[in-house]
């Protein structure tokens, strides 16, 4: 049954976006909406974009991104933001981009920090989104990241973005039952999300239910085939902490020399590998394993890579040899070789603080 019907022209394509906006005030005031409420909404073109072609580009990138191609999605975000560049959600979106394919060090903040300062240009659910990316990636406030997704989820409690990245700051204070909560719900809804499937199946092994979280990965793999680093990253570590090592170390063995992917996804395949040699207890091995791959990512001038590598291995040192000694020199060796060649705001210094923190060294 038609209730009502609508129309509006647009005389060029410049005049797209503001006949949508009118159509919308239409249908909302022809609701029941009020007109005061109506009117005192931001205007479409000021919430998204003045430009068509960098509205496609965007709806272009979300797509791309949804398929696993993080590479593709950066390009043409980039592409948008050439057109318009206060496309305040495609800076947003660029920076979700960017915490997978990086181009170099600071970008991922540069583009957090720009959608920050447009968020007067975002709709409230994405202003949100914004704030939390900001004081995660900028800030590392992980009090203000929760607070500003416990805002969206009040008036959008479906909200997957919401649900998936507060999990994230019970996480950092392993809270994993916390997260696994806030990971099911978005996990559950009509349009499931494969990164809240990646996270909650990564939590559930480490805090030993491997055989949940081996499930949840082969449902991963099962509903996102195409997001081949993920699905090989979350499957190893499920099956090596359920003891299953062959089939851990096959799929580690993949990952490491995975063609055209970041480097950081290299690492997680030597990190896994090295994970192997600690269960069997082959130190030894472990050790010159991430060593040698630290060098490579030094000879190679990959220093964003090798500072990110080299604070997870001196972690490795702590944890599994008790080696504090160790694990403060491979901190020095980031200070002397990693940071001078970063820009300031790709030097991992919070990361920094906490391991230093964790080692005993408060000096530091």
């Amino acid at each position: 049954e038609a209730l009502a019907t609508f129309r509006r022209s647009a005389d060029s394509p410049s005049d797209v976006i503001t006949a949508i906006d009118g159509l919308s005030q239409d249908i909302r005031e022809r609701a029941g909406e009020s007109l005061g409420s109506i009117k005192s909404g931001e205007p479409l073109e000021r919430v998204t974009t003045t430009s068509l072609d960098a509205l496609r580009l965007y709806a272009e990138a979300v797509a791309l991104s949804d398929q696993g191609d993080e590479l593709g999605a950066r390009t043409v975000l980039q592409e948008a933001l050439e057109l318009d560049p206060d496309f305040a959600m495609a800076w947003r979106q660029l920076a979700v981009t960017l915490q997978t394919v990086e181009e170099r060090p600071g970008q991922l903040e540069e583009a957090a920090t720009r959608a920050y300062d447009l968020r007067h240009r975002l709709t409230p659910r994405e202003r949100g989104l914004a704030t939390a990316l900001y004081h995660q990636n900028v800030t590392r406030d992980q009090d203000a990241v929760r607070l500003a997704y416990e805002d969206v989820l009040r008036d959008f409690p479906r909200d997957g973005v919401a649900l998936n990245n507060i999990s994230l700051t019970y996480a950092y204070r392993a809270q994993y039952e916390e997260a696994i909560e806030y990971l099911n719900r978005a996990i559950e809804l009509p349009l499931s999300s494969g990164t809240a499937m990646f996270n909650a199946s990564y939590y559930l092994t480490t805090i030993g239910r491997a055989d949940e979280g081996r499930a949840l990965a082969a449902r991963m793999r099962e509903e996102y085939p195409d997001r081949e680093t993920w699905n090989l990253t979350v499957s190893s570590f499920a099956e090596i902490m359920a003891g299953n090592l062959a089939e851990g170390e096959a799929m580690a063995t993949e990952l490491e020399s995975l063609p055209g992917v970041p480097p950081r996804w290299h690492d997680n395949g030597t990190l896994l590998l090295s994970l192997i040699d600690t269960e069997e207890g082959a130190w030894a091995d472990a050790e010159r394993r991430l060593r040698s791959t630290l060098d490579r990512r030094l000879r190679n001038g990959e220093y964003d890579s090798h500072a990110r590598l080299t604070g997870r291995v001196a972690a490795w040192y702590h944890v599994t040899r008790g080696d504090d000694e160790t694990a403060l020199r491979l901190l020095d060796e980031i200070v002397s070789e990693s940071l001078p060649e970063l820009p300031p705001a790709g030097r991992e210094y919070a990361v920094l603080i906490e391991l230093s923190v964790m080692l005993g060294a408060l000096d530091r």
